[in-house]
């Protein structure tokens, strides 16, 4: 993947990463490049639940590793259980370099992983989220993680156009596209509204 997105910009293309929030993990150290790993956070707050998605880091170390390879990352945030007011939190983490260790000897064999504000986009769950497996992030709280990131980082975006203005999991048609593009058009200085 590092060496065919080298290349693709070697050619002049635009290449983007979107890996699921554990993927891209700046809260552990840890990397596996298995993407089957269980969330033991998980498992305790949904009991049966058989969801062996999760990684750790394994799309950080590909960052870091080929730092000049990718253009933009879409960090998909809905992969949690976070509440919604973590949303600034995690955008704060993720612009944060943190070290990766690769091995067993984490003085020499680690890679720092940096992303730069403007290569962060916030990759969100519209209308499909059920807020139990996956995180739906109601718009008065991406409002205020815009606010309280003085809007420092590239953007939101959002999985699918296809289920925009559907209703869902009882509540009213959700139109995304739309919230995201007032809450982002509100110019933030200093943290504060202008």
């Amino acid at each position: 993947m590092g060496i065919m997105s080298l290349l693709a910009k070697a050619d002049g293309y635009y290449v983007t990463m979107a890996p699921a929030q554990s993927y891209m993990a700046p809260w552990t150290s840890e990397v596996s490049l298995s993407l089957q790993l269980k969330d033991p956070d998980w498992e305790r707050s949904i009991p049966g639940l058989n969801f062996a998605y999760h990684g750790r880091n394994s799309y950080a170390y590909l960052w870091a590793l080929y730092e000049n390879a990718f253009d933009l990352v879409i960090v998909q945030l809905y992969e949690g259980l976070d509440p919604a007011n973590a949303v600034a939190a995690s955008i704060r983490e993720l612009l944060t370099p943190w070290k990766i260790s690769l091995g067993e000897n984490p003085d020499s064999d680690t890679l720092t992983v940096r992303i730069k504000p403007s290569q962060l986009i916030v990759g969100l769950a519209n209308g499909w989220a059920d807020n139990q497996k996956f995180l739906f992030v109601e718009k008065n709280s991406l409002r205020d993680a815009w606010r309280q990131t003085g809007g420092q980082f590239r953007g939101f975006g959002f999985w699918t156009i296809a289920e925009e203005g559907t209703r869902q999991h009882g509540r009213e048609p959700i139109y995304l596209a739309k919230e995201l593009k007032d809450i982002m058009s509100e110019r933030v200085i200093d943290n504060e509204l202008r």
